[in-house]
C-alpha cells in the first residue's frame, strides 16, 4: 500500500484551486478493495495527495498533489486533481465539513477496506465510507495559488547569531512592545521529567505574573540546534492569556538576522514574514529593490519610499571622514526597507583605512556591507566591491589590468546581483570634460567578468553623468548616482527595480 504523507514535522502543505473545474477525462471503478488496493500501488501519482474539497450532494471527494510551483505564499502552482465518487453509500464518516484553505488536511494514507459487499476507504483522522462500489476520475491538471495560514499554536525560527540568545535577549524585545514578561528556565533531561511538558530538550517559558507559575502554562521556547552560527528555536504557545504576547513575539522574528521562519503551511523570509503580518504579501507584488549612488552628504535630500531592499552603490561621504561615515549609517539605519546593503566608493576613505571598524559599525545597524563579498537575500546571490580603476589616488582604486582583475574574478558565477562603484565598459560611463571633450572611464575587465557569469541586474554609480539604465543581453545596467556632475541633487534620486519570479525590471529612472 502506498503511504501518501507530505508530512514533515514542521510543515503541513495546504492548497485552494483557482477556478477549479473537475471534468471527467475518464473513470476506473472499482467493488472490491483487491481491485483499488492493485490500482493505487500502481498509480504513483496519488503519493502526494491532499484533500481539495468534500462535496456533498452528490458526496464527491476532491483531492489532488502538486507538479508545479513551490511552497512560497501565493505563488502560482499547478495541482493535479481527481475525485473519489462512491456509488450507493452503505456509511459515511466525515470529521470535517469545511476545507478551506484554512483547514490543514493532508491525506496520511488512503487505507481500503475489506467488507462484504462493497468497498470501503479510510483516510485516518479525516473521513471514512462504505460504498458499494467508488469510482476514481483520472487525474486533470489545474491552476493554484498557495494559500498561506499561519499557527496560533507553534513557529519553527531560525536564524544567525554568534551565541544562543539567553531568555534577557527575548525580554528586552517584549518589554519593548509593552509586554512585561518573566521566565522559568529549565535546563533540560536532568529536571524531573515528570514535572516538565518537554522534558527531552533545553528550554524556557515566558510566563506573565507576579511570580512564577509552577504550570505549563506560557509560552515555550525551545532550543533546537546550533550549526555554525545558525540557531534553531521552536516555540509553542500553551496559554491562550498569552495570545497577545505570542502576536508581539511574532512580530519580533522578521528583524533577526538572515532569519527563516516555518509557520502553518509554508516557510517564510523575514521580509515575506512581515509583509505577510501586515497583509501586504500578495501575488502581485514584486520585490522592490531602491538603488542609490553618490550621495556624498547629501543623503537627507533623499525621499526615500520605502520597499525590500536599498542598495547603495558607493560614494556616501563627501570626504570619507569617520563621522560623515557613521552620521550616514545612522539615516541608512532609519531608512523603511527589510535589507539595507551598502558598498563603499571612492570617496570613503575611511572604509578603506579602517575597514573592521566600518564593518562593525553597519552590523550594529543592521546594514550588509560588501567589500569583495557575497551574501544572499530571498535566494538571490549578491556581490559587492567597491574598487575601481585607479583614479587622481582616491579610495579603492587599482591599476586596470591584472591589478583590478584579481578583484573581479572572485565574482561567483551564479551571483544574480551585482554592485560595483564603478560602471563596466561603455555602459552608462561617459564623462565629458569643459571643452565637451567626452570619455569612457569604466572598467574593461570588468565588462568581460559580467558576461561570464548569470548576473541579472549591475548596479553602481561613480560616473554622475551616466545615471539611469541601460538593457543590454538579457541584463539591466543601472547607474544610480544621486546626485548630478554639479554635485546638485537629482530628482527622484533612486531608481526603483522589482522582480517578479525571474525578472528584473524598472519603474523608476
Amino acid at each position: 500500500m502506498p503511504n501518501f504523507s507530505i508530512l514533515s514535522p514542521n510543515l503541513l502543505w495546504l492548497f485552494k484551486a483557482s477556478a477549479i473545474s473537475y471534468n471527467m477525462i475518464s473513470m476506473k471503478t472499482f467493488i472490491t478493495d483487491q481491485e483499488l488496493d492493485a490500482w493505487l500501488a500502481s498509480h504513483d501519482y496519488f503519493e502526494d495527495g491532499y484533500i481539495l474539497r468534500v462535496d456533498f450532494q452528490p458526496l464527491k471527494i476532491n483531492v489532488g498533489y502538486t507538479v508545479k510551483g513551490n511552497y512560497k505564499a501565493y505563488s502560482e502552482q499547478e495541482i493535479v486533481a481527481f475525485q473519489l465518487i462512491p456509488g450507493k453509500i452503505l456509511e459515511w464518516t466525515c470529521l470535517h465539513e469545511d476545507f478551506t484553505p484554512s483547514q490543514k488536511y493532508i491525506i496520511d494514507s488512503i487505507q481500503p477496506l475489506a467488507f462484504q459487499g462493497g468497498i470501503g476507504l479510510k483516510v485516518p483522522g479525516i473521513l471514512t465510507l462504505l460504498t458499494d462500489r467508488l469510482t476514481i476520475t483520472e487525474p486533470e491538471i489545474i491552476k493554484t495559488t498557495f494559500q498561506p495560514w499561519l499557527s496560533d499554536r507553534e513557529i519553527f525560527v531560525s536564524f544567525e547569531m554568534h551565541q544562543i540568545p539567553k531568555p534577557i535577549f527575548w525580554k528586552q524585545k517584549l518589554d519593548a512592545l509593552g509586554y512585561p514578561i518573566i521566565f522559568r528556565y529549565y535546563a533540560g533531561p536532568a529536571m524531573n521529567s515528570e514535572e516538565l511538558p518537554y522534558p527531552d530538550y533545553t528550554g524556557y517559558f515566558i510566563q506573565i505574573a507576579d511570580r512564577i507559575a509552577e504550570s505549563s502554562e506560557g509560552i515555550f521556547i525551545q532550543h533546537l540546534s546550533k550549526e555554525e552560527e545558525v540557531i534553531s528555536f521552536h516555540f509553542v504557545n500553551m496559554d491562550e492569556k498569552l495570545q497577545n504576547v505570542w502576536s508581539a513575539l511574532m512580530s519580533i522574528f522578521s528583524d533577526l538576522p538572515f532569519v527563516k521562519i516555518q509557520s502553518g503551511n509554508c516557510e517564510f523570509s523575514g521580509l515575506e514574514w512581515k509583509k505577510l503580518l501586515e497583509g501586504h504579501l500578495t501575488e502581485q507584488e514584486g520585490l522592490i529593490i531602491d538603488c542609490i549612488s553618490d550621495t556624498h552628504g547629501q543623503h537627507e535630500k533623499l525621499q526615500l519610499p520605502g520597499g525590500d531592499i536599498l542598495i547603495h552603490a558607493g560614494d556616501c561621504t563627501s570626504n570619507g571622514e569617520l563621522d560623515e561615515a557613521l552620521e550616514f549609517l545612522d539615516w541608512y539605519k532609519a531608512q523603511n526597507y527589510a535589507y539595507r546593503i551598502l558598498v563603499a566608493g571612492n570617496h570613503d576613505f575611511i572604509f578603506e583605512l579602517i575597514p573592521e571598524l566600518m564593518d562593525e559599525e553597519c552590523k550594529k545597524r543592521n546594514i550588509i556591507l560588501l567589500n569583495d563579498s557575497g551574501c544572499e537575500i530571498e535566494g538571490i546571490k549578491i556581490w559587492g566591491s567597491p574598487v575601481q580603476p585607479w583614479f587622481c589616488d582616491w579610495a579603492f582604486n587599482r591599476q586596470r589590468g591584472s591589478d583590478i582583475k584579481k578583484h573581479w574574478n572572485l565574482i561567483p558565477k551564479n551571483t544574480e546581483i551585482l554592485i560595483t562603484h564603478g560602471p563596466p565598459y561603455k555602459v552608462q560611463d561617459e564623462v565629458k570634460s569643459k571643452d565637451e571633450f567626452t570619455a569612457r572611464v569604466g572598467c574593461e575587465d570588468l565588462y568581460e567578468k559580467i558576461v561570464q557569469t548569470k548576473i541579472k541586474l549591475h548596479i553602481f554609480g561613480h560616473v554622475h553623468e551616466g545615471a539611469g539604465y541601460v538593457a543590454l543581453d538579457g541584463r539591466i545596467f543601472v547607474n544610480a548616482s544621486s546626485l548630478d556632475s554639479m554635485y546638485k541633487h537629482r530628482d527622484p534620486g533612486y531608481i526603483r527595480v522589482v522582480k517578479k519570479e525571474h525578472d528584473y525590471s524598472v519603474l523608476t529612472a
